[in-house]
């Protein structure tokens, strides 16, 4: 009856808003492609790591901007397009000239779309690998001291 078709529309509205809300509003970035690659939909997260707008992604190919090499940018693509929910690595140019590190997971849908969510690990991996240098220096630094102190006692 007209009544329960009302109801249901009102739910079906009210949960792609929901969901619209959740993918712009989630601190990972988002991008939603079509089957042969190209970008459909980006999130406020993606907008912002990039920065490029909504209509920057409608006019121009975004694999293009943020994958200037040929090369580089096939293969991202060939790795986008597998759509694997194992996580894969990429580095991509902003629209400022800046280089990040993206780890990307890609979900193929129903309609043959995917969904690809990334996170900027620019920072973590700067950090990770600034640790290990400290690391490696302050081993050097005790095997240095250990020899002093058996120096000092032979002497």
């Amino acid at each position: 009856d007209v009544t329960d078709a009302r109801s249901a529309e009102q739910r079906l509205r009210r949960d792609r808003e929901m969901l619209a809300a959740m993918v712009d509003h989630v601190p990972l970035m988002a991008g939603l492609l079509s089957e042969s690659g190209g970008v459909l939909m980006t999130n406020r997260q993606l907008r912002k790591t990039f920065g490029y707008t909504a209509e920057d992604s409608r006019k121009h190919d975004m694999m293009e901007l943020c994958y200037p090499d040929p090369e580089y940018r096939e293969y991202v693509r060939e790795h986008l397009l597998t759509a694997s929910s194992q996580p894969f690595s990429a580095k991509a140019m902003t629209k400022f000239g800046w280089t990040v590190d993206v780890e990307w997971r890609v979900l193929r849908l129903s309609d043959g779309t995917m969904l690809c969510l990334g996170e900027d690990v620019t920072e973590s991996r700067k950090a990770r690998h600034q640790a290990a240098e400290l690391e490696g220096r302050l081993r050097d630094t005790q095997r240095r001291e250990s020899l002093g102190l058996m120096a000092a006692g032979v002497a």
